[in-house]
């Protein structure tokens, strides 16, 4: 027997991400935490390597904290645009997986990020399993990839985009990436505008207690040639001449191919030993602590590239300043700079290797910079 919708003044919400986001933090930490409100919610990762291998986390989470994992690995590892192409893939077989999990249930709201995520939202509506169904439209899709798999996935995320409009209502992240959607044709009936960008107060508290290791600066996200990281390692060989010690830590998953090039790189840069490769850490505790431990957190951004990290406020500033760690992010980037520049909460940058070369040195040689980051 199917679980009844719930009465009025109790919601049964069900969530659809990639990763553990702001938006499923705050959902968690505000609205369930203080209402009478039943949370269930589904996590597909992002494809990620180990040892020649590609993982597909998948991850379902009831209200009452039981895990149920899905997860699968494949020996074989992909290039990008097969990547890409797998995870459409991964997304397809996840549905069937979740309407497996939940084939006893309904839901008043389905929240879902992603278009691929906007899609399963819809059909769960269509089948009765959601009452009401919401996308988040937190990104923009790819435009610039090559090639017949390319055109096809532009094609494919287009295609995505338009049956996510098919919710019931679109959820903006920002009046920046709402104008980016009606610019390439997508116009809601439906629709409000809400930030999700907050902190986790208890989390500052702790780590403010962190003594800073002021030759260790960091990186947490997706480890790909479009990340910025490329220009951070071309720094670190002009920032260890005068901090002979300084390392690097890289947390977040990566493709055999991806982790092949950085790696190349630092080793004809010269600074192979001074950065740390760490990939995916599962203990979410692991990694507060390296980024607490760090001086400087790095957010650098191309700013020549169309990137859906101009459209939304990354993550992954979010975890440096919970962990009161100051950021380091170009001055062409993402709308979270205001509130770094109003809050003097971190180093504005050009997206250029002596530039934050010397801005880091500089920092590190003020007395100052000690009392500033801890």
């Amino acid at each position: 027997m199917d679980t009844p919708v719930a009465k009025k003044d109790h919601l049964r919400i069900l969530f659809l991400t990639i990763d553990e986001s702001a938006t499923l933090v705050n959902l968690k930490n505000y609205i369930c935490a203080e209402t009478d409100t039943e949370l269930d919610y589904m996590l597909f990762g992002l494809p990620r390597s180990k040892n020649s291998k590609t993982i597909q986390d998948i991850y379902f989470v009831t209200s009452t904290g039981n895990i149920i994992d899905k997860s699968i690995s494949f020996n074989i590892s992909f290039k990008e645009p097969l990547r890409s192409l797998f995870k459409f893939i991964m997304h397809c077989y996840a549905f069937f997986i979740l309407f497996k999990i939940i084939k006893h249930k309904k839901y008043d709201i389905c929240i879902a990020e992603t278009s691929n995520l906007g899609m399963l939202a819809w059909i769960l509506k269509k089948t009765g399993k959601c009452r009401m169904t919401v996308f988040f439209a937190g990104d923009i899709y790819a435009t610039d990839i090559k090639g017949v798999v390319g055109s096809f996935l532009i094609f494919s995320q287009k295609l995505l985009r338009k049956v996510s409009y098919k919710n019931n209502l679109i959820w903006y992240i920002n009046r920046r990436l709402k104008k980016w959607d009606r610019d390439h044709g997508f116009m809601a009936k439906d629709s409000f505008i809400g930030g999700i960008f907050s902190f986790d107060n208890k989390k500052v508290i702790k780590y403010s207690k962190y003594l800073k290791n002021m030759q260790q600066i960091c990186y947490i996200g997706r480890i790909d040639q479009h990340a910025g990281l490329d220009i951070v390692i071309r720094s670190i060989k002009y920032i260890r001449k005068k901090i002979p010690n300084i390392t690097f830590k890289v947390i977040g998953g990566y493709s055999e191919n991806d982790l092949l090039y950085f790696k190349e790189l630092a080793k004809r840069e010269e600074v192979s030993e001074r950065v740390q490769f760490l990939g995916f850490i599962k203990d979410i505790k692991e990694v507060e602590d390296i980024i607490a431990e760090s001086a400087l957190g790095m957010a650098v951004y191309d700013p020549h590239k169309e990137s859906g990290t101009f459209y939304i406020d990354p993550g992954k500033v979010r975890d440096y300043l919970e962990a009161g760690t100051p950021v380091v992010i170009t001055k062409q980037g993402p709308l979270v700079i205001r509130d770094i520049r109003k809050y003097n909460a971190g180093i504005l940058v050009e997206f250029d290797p002596f530039d934050i070369a010397d801005k880091i040195i500089e920092v590190f040689n003020l007395t100052e910079f000690i009392t500033w980051a801890n």
